[in-house]
């Protein structure tokens, strides 16, 4: 009897995390500010001038003590990127999710986004503002940190 209870629970837990997990297909373009958005595949600003070599990456928990970056990808030479986010809820769960990205000449982005609940016909669509590269944005400093959760 445990071993089909454990069955099943395994089965169910395979179900809510879907057999290949959660990916979203993304673009990283040039333009005249830094932003990332979810987009709809065929949006008029996948036309712009595409950036290779862009490395972006997806943060889980952003605003937690303990953040964790779930995935990483650079850009092809058309702009075009795959995250594969092997987390459990990713798409699904009420959460927001940090992406960043940086390029040698372009100053980089952070943006918090929700992951729509199904990316198929979706795009994150970054934009980057050429310019000084420079160090990644700060999101809040540690002290603070400390005392919210004190």
């Amino acid at each position: 009897m445990w071993q089909r209870m454990g069955t099943i629970a395994a089965g169910l837990l395979a179900a809510l995390q879907g057999c290949g997990g959660y990916s979203i297909e993304g673009m990283v373009i040039e333009g005249s500010f830094t932003d990332a958005r979810i987009v709809a595949s065929d949006d008029s600003a996948t036309v712009e001038p595409a950036l290779r070599g862009t490395r972006v990456s997806i943060v889980r928990d952003p605003d937690h003590m303990h953040p964790h970056m779930v995935g990483e990808a650079t850009s092809s030479a058309e702009g075009r990127f795959r995250l594969d986010i092997g987390e459990f809820g990713a798409g699904w769960m009420e959460e927001q999710w940090l992406i960043r990205a940086t390029k040698q000449g372009y100053r980089p982005a952070e943006q918090l986004i929700r992951l729509p609940s199904s990316a198929e016909g979706m795009l994150l669509l970054i934009t980057l503002e050429p310019g000084a590269g420079g160090p990644m944005p700060t999101r809040e400093n540690l002290m603070e940190e400390f005392e919210r959760y004190r």
